[in-house]
């Protein structure tokens, strides 16, 4: 390699670990105010993997300080990222071997293909479904697509926009309660008996820090939605579009209420769901969740396809913990 261009890799090295050295303070601070921390604390599984080469070139290029400084970023990137994408389960085994299949899915409320929904829910053979952003139109077609026979017992509040929700079940629900999360987002609770136990499950749907004021409302949410938690029944059930991935405090937050995410349970935390219909991008965001309390565990998780909605939806099977 020529002086010169020693040089300029030097410089270049010098320019990426600074950047990723900012962005190690950006996440260790957790700072979340504004939409682009917001978005980029959220890619942090990918930004992170620029320190490998980044430390390879500067090993290369024989500059010690650029390599030390580089896999310290590589050590944070294990820290912070390894847990979630552990490709194992570290799921307690189940007390027998009944189990609850849960399909949940935002359905997109643009979403102009519900029938193929009905049928990739009919296929995957839940007990209980929980759909986010169900508009009275697709309500009405997924009632017409099969679904009012299959699950006969239903608690559903559609709104026109995105924060309808809705609750399918072949078991009987009780103790149903619906609440306003602000911004007309309706949030869904129920009972579900499984197993000889009530089984509390809530439907959440959190909408995206995009647009004026949406960071605010988005942590408002957030911080109403862990509230709630706190006061719901034993053993819980949460699913929905968190719109918020583990590597963000405010999610973090949620599962402080010793709640555990089924994807990183099951080592399927590296399935993404979002986004499912763009063009030429695979999904790079995980932020549809079932999250489960101690007293249940995850036996299967995989992800759906979710035609004519841009998140994949989730179906996960559970069973009460040993």
């Amino acid at each position: 390699m020529t002086a010169p261009l020693r040089r300029t890799v030097t410089r270049l090295t010098w320019t990426a670990l600074a950047l990723l050295a900012a962005f190690c303070l950006l996440h260790a601070l957790g700072l979340t105010s504004r939409y682009w921390e917001i978005a980029t604390l959220s890619l942090t599984p990918w930004l992170l993997l620029l320190a490998w080469p980044t430390a390879l070139t500067a090993g290369l290029n024989r500059q010690w300080i650029q390599l030390g400084l580089g896999v310290a970023i590589i050590v944070c990137q294990v820290v912070w990222v390894g847990p979630q994408f552990k490709p194992w389960s570290s799921a307690p085994p189940p007390a027998s071997d009944l189990r609850l299949r849960i399909f949940d899915a935002n359905v997109s409320q643009a979403n102009r293909d519900m029938s193929a929904l009905a049928k990739e829910i009919i296929a995957s053979r839940p007990q209980v479904v929980t759909l986010e952003e169900l508009t009275p139109s697709s309500y009405t077609a997924l009632m017409s697509s099969g679904l009012r026979t299959t699950f006969p017992f239903r608690f559903v509040k559609p709104e026109p926009a995105a924060g309808g929700e809705g609750i399918f079940s072949s078991f009987p629900l009780s103790a149903t309660s619906a609440w306003d999360n602000l911004g007309g987002q309706i949030e869904l609770d129920a009972t579900v008996p499984f197993a000889g136990r009530d089984v509390r499950l809530a439907v959440a749907h959190v909408f995206a820090p995009i647009g004026f004021d949406q960071p605010e409302e988005w942590h408002a949410q957030l911080g109403r939605l862990a509230t709630s938690l706190k006061t719901q029944g034993r053993p819980l059930i949460v699913a929905g579009d968190f719109n918020s991935t583990a590597d963000l405090p405010e999610f973090r937050s949620i599962l402080h209420e010793r709640l555990s995410d089924a994807a990183v349970m099951a080592g399927d935390g590296w399935q993404m769901t979002w986004p499912r219909n763009q063009a030429w991008v695979l999904p790079y965001l995980r932020i549809d969740h079932v999250l489960l309390s101690p007293q249940l565990t995850v036996t299967s998780y995989r992800l759906g396809t979710g035609r004519g909605s841009d998140h994949k939806p989730i179906v996960v099977d559970i069973a009460l913990a040993r």
